[in-house]
């Protein structure tokens, strides 16, 4: 996962993981330029946190085959970068296993109990079989809950989806393999323009 480094004030990225589910961030390889960030590379969680926490949650998240994945059981407890942006591209990849249900969330301020009450979501999901998937709001690469990702191209459940958000000012798109929408809104306390 690689950001070009443009920090905000409040801003972070967080990485929601729910139990049921897992979901890889690698390395980028089209991505070389210097103005690009690497956030995880397969080996190193140097990057993370835990929401409202000074650590990383190793009770909670692992690596595992190169991919970093929340530990059935474990402490749940979302994780967000250390460093901080407003202005961003995230490229990832992820995959979901059956029923799986989790998502990034960015835009994140802490002073809130949830990072949900204060950044919008790329849902990451397993359509088919998670009930969020009968609905196209909340369905896999939605802005959560308030724009529909129509047109949305998502692989199987176990194969990678290549996603990317772009968040500039007010104007938000997400992608995944190679289809795209855009929606707009900073956060979930904007007026969302379509």
């Amino acid at each position: 996962m690689k950001f070009p480094q443009s920090v905000g004030l409040f801003d972070r990225l967080l990485v929601m993981g729910v139990l049921v589910g897992y979901w890889t961030m690698l390395q980028a390889d089209h991505h070389v330029a210097s103005d690009w960030e690497v956030l995880f590379d397969g080996q190193s969680t140097e990057q993370f946190r835990a929401f409202k926490r000074d650590s990383f949650p190793s009770g909670g998240w692992k690596i595992e085959e190169g991919q970093l994945r929340t530990i059935k059981g474990g402490d749940e407890v979302d994780i967000i970068t250390k460093d901080q942006y407003r202005d961003f591209e995230l490229v990832f990849q992820w995959k979901v296993t059956p029923g799986g249900n989790s998502g990034v969330i960015y835009r994140v301020s802490e002073s809130f109990d949830r990072p949900w009450h204060t950044g919008p979501e790329y849902q990451v999901l397993d359509d088919s079989l998670h009930q969020d998937g009968k609905n196209p709001l909340t369905s896999a690469g939605s802005f959560y809950a308030l724009v529909s990702a129509e047109g949305k191209t998502v692989k199987p459940v176990g194969e990678y989806n290549a996603s990317r958000i772009v968040a500039r000012g007010s104007r938000i798109e997400h992608r995944a393999n190679a289809s795209k929408w855009r929606v707009s809104g900073a956060n979930r306390h904007d007026p969302i323009q379509r």
